[in-house]
């Protein structure tokens, strides 16, 4: 027969003891516990005493939930991207680590350890479907205060090896210069890589322009 301790008034994880019951068939004391979710649950002294049931269930349920909302979106497209940024930044032998971990540019610890903080961030940013993540400062880590999102146009011309070049004071990249005075890429980069003015005399007009 189970040996009696007075348990009236423990607390247990959720549970308290509020009183004691018959005894199972095996003689063992059980006592009535009140959950903080407002059921009650008869436990057996031995499990609460060693604290092995810490509720009337409900622990066990928020937890299904709990890993069902955060690991539910395991196989969406912004799971996918951060797991996209900690490899870049974290995987040695992933192909793009030389371009970020090995720059020395990090995944923030907020960001790093936790999926969930990462999410929430990224829908209070304006994250949607076709958008990427942009670090601002291109040097940078990922981290809330140097991301945002943009669509793969905008990430382009914010690319560490693009060429920006200022126009009348306007910083702009070259792809867009590019673009705005109708000139084929591959000319463009042709003129500029063998050190002639990218754009034709004849489609300057008055434009003064100037590497930055």
């Amino acid at each position: 027969m189970g040996k009696r301790t007075n348990l009236l008034g423990k607390r247990v994880g959720k549970l308290t003891v509020i009183e004691e019951c018959e005894k199972d068939k095996k003689g063992k004391i059980r006592w009535l516990c009140q959950c903080d979710c407002g059921n009650k649950t008869v436990v057996s002294a031995t499990l609460l005493i060693r604290e092995k049931t810490r509720s009337c269930g409900c622990l066990t349920i928020e937890a299904v939930i709990k890993r069902n909302t955060t690991h539910g979106l395991r196989y969406s497209k912004i799971h996918s991207v951060w797991n996209d940024i900690k490899n870049r930044c974290n995987n040695k032998k992933g192909k793009d680590y030389m371009c970020y971990g090995g720059r020395g540019i990090r995944v923030c610890n907020e960001w790093n350890n936790n999926f969930k903080a990462f999410y929430d961030w990224a829908y209070e940013s304006g994250y949607k479907e076709g958008l990427t993540i942009d670090r601002i400062n291109t040097d940078g880590n990922y981290s809330p205060d140097n991301c945002r999102w943009a669509t793969m146009k905008e990430q382009s011309n914010n690319r560490r090896n693009n060429i920006f070049v200022s126009i009348n004071g306007v910083k702009v990249s070259f792809v867009e210069l590019l673009n705005a005075f109708g000139v084929p890429r591959s000319s463009g980069y042709y003129r500029y890589y063998n050190g002639l003015f990218p754009i034709p005399s004849n489609k300057l007009n008055n434009a003064h322009m100037r590497e930055e």
